[in-house]
């Protein structure tokens, strides 16, 4: 079959929701935390970055040593499905220690996307940064994205991760594959009962909206979404992060 077009546009679940958030409003300063590679796509993530202005990247986002290329994703988006063809080069590489300890240390709330995509973070070193970021009073979120590996287990360290966030946002296939329940809700309650009490498990279940719950306690929510006519959904749970977050982070009520 023949594409009716083509486009080349910055992207990636941590990339996405900073961009998407700081094109929000002014009110609060985004910072990218992330590697590209010394090659022509990472100086047009970089170059792209700089001109939207939405994220911030001069002293986060880390340019990798001559031979490691930028990841890149091609997505096939038709009118009933889609599909990914993901080179995660770049991202295979980046780990706790490529990122700026001090630095995100400052921050008031940091979002890690693409956990199960991101296999070198897959150490006690990751969990030990967010322990760190919570001693700091430092706020967590959590996106996993699609685990490709089928795996779901963050090589052995997800447990741990989990229990440090303090909103896990995953949609309905990625609580499936963490949980092994296939019914959004059931998946949902199955996540409650694994986080830490009082935080939070939002499971994004595509034209329905999202179903959430608060661990530790009988408070449920389900919010519809609001009916449009969909063109491609790519990159629509990342918006949903970057919506949510915009409230969150400025002590909105659940």
């Amino acid at each position: 079959r023949l594409a009716s077009t083509t486009v080349l546009s910055p992207g990636g679940s941590a990339a996405n929701t900073a961009r998407f958030l700081g094109g929000i409003g002014t009110d609060l300063r985004v910072a990218l935390f992330s590697a590209v590679g010394d090659d022509s796509f990472g100086t047009y993530f970089r170059d792209e970055l700089a001109g939207e202005g939405f994220a911030q990247t001069d002293q986060s986002l880390v340019v990798l040593p001559d031979g490691v290329p930028t990841s890149v994703c091609i997505v096939l988006s038709g009118p009933h499905d889609r599909g990914f063809i993901s080179c995660n080069s770049s991202n295979a590489v980046v780990a706790a220690s490529t990122l700026d300890h001090e630095l995100l240390l400052r921050q008031a709330h940091v979002h890690f996307g693409g956990f199960f995509n991101l296999p070198a973070m897959h150490t006690p070193a990751t969990t030990q940064l967010m322990r760190d970021l919570r001693a700091a009073g430092v706020t967590i979120t959590l996106d996993t994205q699609f685990d490709v590996s089928g795996r779901w287990d963050g090589g052995g360290v997800f447990a741990d991760v989990l229990s440090l966030v303090d909103v896990f946002m995953p949609n309905e296939r990625e609580a499936e594959g963490v949980t092994g329940k296939g019914v959004p809700e059931e998946a949902l309650e199955a996540l409650c009962a694994r986080l830490r009490p009082g935080s939070l498990a939002l499971v994004k279940v595509g034209a329905r909206g999202v179903i959430a719950g608060r661990a530790g306690s009988a408070e449920r929510w389900q919010v519809g979404a609001r009916a449009v006519q969909a063109v491609d959904t790519t990159g629509a749970g990342d918006a949903f992060n970057a919506g949510f977050l915009h409230s969150y982070v400025r002590g909105c009520d659940v």
